[in-house]
């Protein structure tokens, strides 16, 4: 019965996957542990049953499909929830294949700002904030946006154009003059690409702003600094064939890191043309395939035999093992304040 429903919800091409092996992406939502993101190819995510207070967890045996791609594509890398401004929004999520990358931004607009629909005919309908900004939210031309909450104007529409309190909407958009309007949630898509075209090999978003994320390519490091906007931050980069990524918050400063086939290397505050340094001495010369900062409060799990709650720095290699960083808040924060010097 379980896998009945689990097949109803997955395309007919991740339904055949019955035997052999397959290296197969899945991230736990950054901010909702009980959630799941699962790339094939086509990209579930969990749904759990019950209620909040009698919850039934089945895992992913239970999921529903949100995106499915063409051909024999199959996702490489994800990220599920993130935060902006404090703001938390565990719906959003950044899903790679090949060089393109999928931006899900649910319920984006900020605030509770009265908007007006205008209907211009044949031109250009507009829906308009009264206060707010269309592009600090992340807004920009070419995404397919959702509008849910009005009384006659609910659907999906694409932008043309976008101005801190006015998104244009391609011609013959079809939306009817209403409003002032409260309460209406809006969410965005894109699918956008780095300027190279590369196949991206995995991607993070800054913690603090979900609009602001990071992505790899065999030979470059990309930072979205707007909505559809990457661009190259690896020009000093020592380093080839690049296969992992990882972002840290030390004392509010980020740091990215970097795994390629020359080591593990860090930039603080990543931007074009920022210093990279090689970090984790005692690595073997060998592949990173990835590498995860676990960020430990001794205060979350009980420990009764008092062993190290530290936070910790793990590097997987291809072929030489995991090898890890006690107290690695500490280390990269030493890190740090020697650059600083």
């Amino acid at each position: 019965h379980r896998v009945d429903r689990r097949q109803r919800q997955m395309c007919i091409r991740d339904s055949t996957y019955t035997a052999g092996f397959r290296e197969l992406e899945y991230v736990v939502n950054e901010l909702d542990p009980s959630q799941m993101l699962l790339g094939l190819n086509g990209l579930y995510a969990s749904t759990n049953i019950g209620s909040e207070a009698n919850p039934h967890y089945d895992g992913l045996n239970t999921v529903s499909r949100i995106l499915t791609l063409s051909g024999d594509s199959r996702f490489t890398s994800l990220v599920y929830g993130g935060t902006k401004a404090g703001l938390e929004n565990p719906g959003l999520y950044y899903a790679v294949s090949g060089a393109s990358i999928f931006v899900y931004i649910p319920d984006a607009m900020t605030g509770a700002p009265n908007l007006v629909f205008s209907d211009n005919g044949i031109g250009s309908d507009k829906i308009t904030r009264s206060y707010g900004d269309w592009e600090s939210d992340g807004f920009a031309s070419g995404q397919s946006i959702t509008v849910s909450g009005s009384s006659h104007n609910d659907g999906k529409y694409e932008v043309r154009a976008v101005s801190p309190t006015v998104l244009t909407l391609v011609n013959n958009s079809g939306l009817t003059d209403e409003g002032p309007v409260l309460s209406v949630s809006i969410d965005h898509f894109s699918n956008e690409l780095t300027p190279d075209l590369e196949s991206i090999r995995d991607i993070v978003v800054d913690p603090d702003d979900y609009n602001r994320a990071y992505a790899i390519s065999d030979a470059n490091v990309y930072q979205r600094s707007t909505p559809g906007e990457w661009e190259v931050i690896s020009q000093n980069l020592p380093s080839a064939a690049l296969r992992s990524l990882e972002m840290v918050d030390v004392e509010g400063e980020l740091i990215l890191l970097v795994g390629g086939v020359n080591g593990l290397f860090r930039a603080i505050s990543p931007e074009p043309g920022v210093t990279w340094t090689k970090v984790g001495a005692g690595l073997p010369n060998a592949l990173i395939r990835d590498v995860d900062y676990v960020d430990r409060d001794p205060a979350d799990a009980a420990n009764p035999h008092n062993l190290s709650r530290d936070a910790v720095l793990v590097a997987a290699t291809q072929g030489r093992g995991a090898w890890i960083t006690l107290n690695a808040d500490v280390y990269l924060c030493l890190l740090y304040t020697s650059d600083a010097a």
